[in-house]
């Protein structure tokens, strides 16, 4: 059975949007007016995860694909493969696959800067 069908069959749609509508991952207020960065509200939320992920020494650097269905900007497009359109992630991960760290690639010089600032 796949993740999908459970979470169908588990709760009903607007049980689903009760929910997501209540859950808040950061606070609009503090977000600067010039801020080029567009997942700033879930930033502090990834920040987080990627503190509490465990540091191991070997490490692979690796750039999954994660599929979507709904209209982004941050949606890379690659004709060669066969979904075209996904959100593109920088990530580090062991050699079973398990992610230490992650971040969402988009194209802005905020992120890259950061990017060189803290080496990846």
């Amino acid at each position: 059975m796949d993740t999908l069908n459970m979470v169908k069959q588990t709760m009903t749609r607007d049980r689903y949007f009760q929910i997501l509508s209540n859950i808040h991952l950061s606070v609009n207020l503090s977000t600067p007016a010039n801020n080029r960065d567009k997942i700033c509200e879930l930033r502090s939320f990834t920040s987080r995860l990627n503190d509490n992920f465990i540091n191991l020494v070997w490490l692979l650097k690796s750039n999954p694909l994660m599929k979507v269905w709904w209209s982004s900007t941050l949606k890379q497009h690659n004709p060669k493969k066969p979904i075209e359109r996904r959100f593109k992630l920088w990530s580090r991960a062991d050699m079973s696959g398990y992610m230490y760290q992650f971040d969402v690639y988009q194209v802005t010089l905020t992120v890259q800067r950061e990017r060189v600032r803290t080496g990846w």
